[in-house]
């Protein structure tokens, strides 16, 4: 009979409040920590229904930050002028395939974690505004982000009848399998 070994959790719980709503708007979320960003925002989504019931998880923007719950700032975040980077320093995370842990970690529990906005017919990805919720959908399900370098996501239209892409200088070939799992990247600067 020997000792437990000490395991370290897997589950964190992060405080978040909503950029134009203020302190007030305070939640709190349980997640994975080796989850994805895109499955945090589907939990921001499920602890803010019915508020978020017309945005998809692709139209939630999330900045981390490490300030105590009763600063002053965070009612100036409700100021459409204001930004989370700079009234709070906050680090806006633009790719929604990186690991949570990646993001979030080491954590005061009475901090505020995270500051999210969600914007109805809009991709976070690409900085886009559709003309309604089924058009949101359909680019949200469909393969318009592709992974370039394994860690970002670049919005690219997909056609079926190019089976190259230019991609921030690389050259994207693909013999025509839309899940990318064949595809082999060439830096131009190279060829």
């Amino acid at each position: 009979m020997g000792l437990p070994m000490y395991e370290e959790m897997d589950t964190i719980t992060l405080n978040g409040i909503v950029k134009d709503l203020g302190i007030g708007s305070l939640f709190k979320t349980v997640i994975n920590k080796n989850e994805s960003i895109y499955d945090l925002k589907k939990a921001i989504l499920w602890e803010l229904r019915p508020m978020y019931q017309d945005i998809a998880a692709i139209g939630i923007q999330i900045w981390t930050v490490r300030i105590p719950k009763n600063d002053t700032r965070f009612e100036r975040l409700k100021n459409d002028d204001e930004t989370v980077e700079n009234l709070l320093g906050g680090e806006h995370i633009r790719y929604a395939i990186s690991k949570i842990k990646e993001h979030f970690s080491n954590l005061n529990e009475d901090d505020i974690h995270m500051v999210v906005l969600g914007k109805e017919n809009w991709c976070a990805a690409c900085d886009k505004e559709f003309k309604n919720k089924v058009e949101s959908y359909e680019h949200e399900a469909s393969d318009f982000h592709k992974i370039v370098d394994g860690q970002r996501i670049k919005p690219v239209q997909y056609d079926e009848n190019e089976l190259t892409e230019i991609v921030d200088d690389y050259l994207i070939y693909s013999s025509g399998d839309k899940d990318g799992s064949d595809q082999e990247k060439y830096n131009m600067e190279e060829l």
